[in-house]
């Protein structure tokens, strides 16, 4: 279902980056790339086990510049939460194709970026028994597939012509009916270091 459009982009930026190189000249950046440390808070709408604190996670981006303003590129990332007072846990794993608008690059740049991806839940939640004692305890587990848009604005802190900085905000939206509930969802702030070429 998702290789047909994946295809196409993946095309697509391969022709932009052919004509790209080609036309490129020594004060145009190739690409945008590197890691990002994230936090926010999020939540989910069911009452029967609710997902409501922090996560934490990790993540990278690599985007190619396509003339001055836009990037097209990948994501990926995996974000974790804790249920309070619980020994289960709500895990994403998601990656997804990307597209960035970057003002003229100064010492501080804005950037708008969009993300839409797919992903995998792991959610466990004891409902009875201590998991430390190798005995049998009462769970739910679920494991199931999201699709992922993720709405996103940066700014990024030149340190160099190739090393920046970047503060980014996201929101991470459920475009699955199904699980609308369980799926726990909300701001989060990343912090990382970005390396262009």
């Amino acid at each position: 279902m998702m290789r047909t459009p994946t295809l196409i982009f993946a095309l697509i930026l391969i022709i932009a980056l052919c004509n790209k190189v080609q036309a490129r000249n020594d004060s145009t950046s190739l690409f945008t790339g590197g890691m990002l440390l994230h936090s926010g808070y999020i939540k989910n709408n069911n009452s029967s086990y609710q997902v409501d604190g922090l996560c934490f996670g990790l993540g990278g981006k690599l985007a190619f510049h396509i003339g001055n303003h836009l990037r097209l590129g990948s994501e990926g990332f995996s974000s974790n939460v804790n249920y309070q007072n619980n020994d289960g846990y709500h895990k994403l794993g998601y990656g997804g194709l990307l597209i960035e608008y970057q003002f003229l690059p100064k010492k501080i740049t804005p950037v708008f970026g969009f993300a839409v991806g797919a992903g995998t839940i792991k959610d466990l939640y004891v409902l009875q028994g201590n998991i430390d004692d190798n005995k049998s305890d009462e769970v739910i587990y679920k494991v199931y597939a999201v699709l992922l848009a993720t709405p996103s604005i940066s700014l990024e802190y030149a340190l160099s012509e190739k090393i920046k900085i970047a503060l980014r905000l996201d929101y991470m939206i459920n475009l699955n009916n199904e699980y609308q509930n369980d799926f726990a969802s909300g701001p989060r702030i990343h912090l990382g270091v970005l390396f262009g070429k």
